[in-house]
């Protein structure tokens, strides 16, 4: 039987840490985050928690949309931030990271600019070993 071992790599971990710089900040503060993904057992526990109670409503508006979005932004504080550098108050002074100052932190974002770190954190070529060069791969 043929192995298929070397598709391992593939695999996301739920605690590889990775940096997401933010470039709208200036001097492009970064966040060190782990994946948004069922990899993340704890994050996606409380999610599948919250989802039950987002699924009830059925219906989708743009409230239900800000509702999700600000709930995401406590889960993201809790379970996927896990450090930052470069991250200042509005007095240029470096914030130490804590669970608290990132949730301040991600509360005062600009929504598209915390749906981008949403985004990033969600899509696992982020946090493979070997991401996959679509192009490269195209070329064969």
């Amino acid at each position: 039987m043929a192995s298929f071992s070397h598709l391992a790599k593939l695999e996301v971990s739920g605690n590889k840490t990775v940096d997401f710089a933010i470039f709208q900040i200036e001097g492009a503060p970064v966040l060190h985050v782990v994946a948004a993904s069922e990899s993340n057992r704890a994050y996606f526990n409380e999610l599948l928690r919250k989802g039950g109670k987002r699924q009830a409503k059925k219906k989708v508006d743009a409230e239900t949309v800000k509702s999700n979005r600000e709930e995401d932004r406590v889960l993201y504080a809790r379970h996927i931030v896990k450090g930052w550098s470069g991250i200042k108050d509005d007095k240029g002074k470096v914030v130490e990271y804590t669970e608290g100052e990132c949730l301040g932190f991600l509360s005062s974002l600009p929504d598209w600019i915390f749906d981008e770190l949403r985004t990033f954190a969600s899509d696992l070529q982020n946090f493979i070993e070997a991401p996959i060069d679509v192009e490269d791969k195209a070329k064969n």
